[in-house]
C-alpha cells in the first residue's frame, strides 16, 4: 500500500520555473517514506513530464482541470475527456470579444483560456447562456473545460481505480497551497469537495491528513 500527496504543480516551482533544492529535499523525504505524488496542473501533462525526467518523483498527473489523468509509471492516460465541438463553438460565440487560447492535443481541444476578463463580466456572460461548463480562475484569466469532469471527480476516479493507494489528500487547486508553507490552514481539503471527502471517509484505508507535519514525522 502506498500513501499519496496531491499538490498543484505551480506551487512546486520557483520564479524561474525550476524545482528548488529545498523542495526536492522535501519531496525526497516524502518519497523515502513511501509516498507517491499526484500533480495537478492546468498545463499539458507532457510539459510536466519534462520535469520528471531529470528528477523522477511524479506518479500521476491530473491536467486540464481533470480532463486528463496520466499514469507516469505505465505511460498511459487513465482519464481522457476533451471539450466537444459544440462546447468549443459555444464558448467561442459567447466570448468572441475576448482573446481565447485553445489547449489542444491530438487534434482535440481539452481547455480554452479566456484572457483578461473580470469575474463579473465572465459570470454575466455565462448566466446569459445555456452553457454548462467547468471553469477555474487564475488571476484575470478563466480556464474552461468539459462539464463532464473536474479535478475532484478525476481524483475520485483515481482513488476508486487504484486499490493499492492509501491516500493522504493535500489541497490541490488554490495558489496559496504550497508544500513549503507548512501550516494547518494550508493543508485542509477544500470544503467544496464534499463528495470526495465522503468517499475518503467511507473507505477505511483512506484518510484525510490535515497537517503536513504529521506526514513528515510519521
Amino acid at each position: 500500500m502506498y500513501k499519496v500527496v496531491v499538490v498543484n504543480f505551480k506551487n512546486l516551482i520557483d520564479e524561474d520555473e525550476a524545482i528548488s533544492t529545498k523542495t526536492m529535499l522535501l519531496i525526497d523525504n516524502l518519497r523515502r517514506k513511501k509516498y507517491k505524488f499526484v500533480i495537478v496542473t492546468e498545463k499539458n501533462y507532457e510539459e510536466i513530464l519534462l520535469y520528471n525526467t531529470s528528477f523522477p518523483f511524479i506518479d500521476y498527473i491530473i491536467s486540464y482541470n481533470g480532463s486528463i489523468v496520466y499514469d507516469t509509471n505505465k505511460n498511459k492516460c487513465l482519464v481522457n475527456k476533451n471539450l466537444s465541438s459544440k462546447e468549443s463553438l459555444e464558448i467561442t460565440k459567447i466570448f468572441n470579444k475576448y482573446e481565447l487560447v485553445n489547449y489542444e492535443q491530438n487534434a482535440k481541444v481539452y481547455q480554452i483560456k479566456i484572457k483578461n476578463i473580470s469575474e463579473k463580466s465572465f459570470q454575466n456572460l455565462i448566466s446569459q447562456s445555456n452553457l454548462a461548463i467547468n471553469y477555474y480562475q487564475i488571476g484575470k484569466d478563466f480556464y474552461l473545460t468539459s462539464s463532464k469532469i473536474n479535478e475532484a471527480t478525476a481524483l475520485e476516479k483515481l482513488i476508486k481505480n487504484k486499490k493499492d493507494l492509501f491516500l493522504t489528500v493535500v489541497p490541490y487547486s488554490e495558489a496559496d497551497y504550497n508544500l513549503l508553507d507548512i501550516s494547518n490552514n494550508n493543508y485542509l481539503l477544500k470544503t467544496s469537495d464534499i463528495k470526495l471527502k465522503r468517499l475518503l471517509k467511507e473507505k477505511k484505508h483512506y484518510i484525510i491528513e490535515e497537517n503536513i507535519n504529521k506526514i513528515l514525522t510519521n
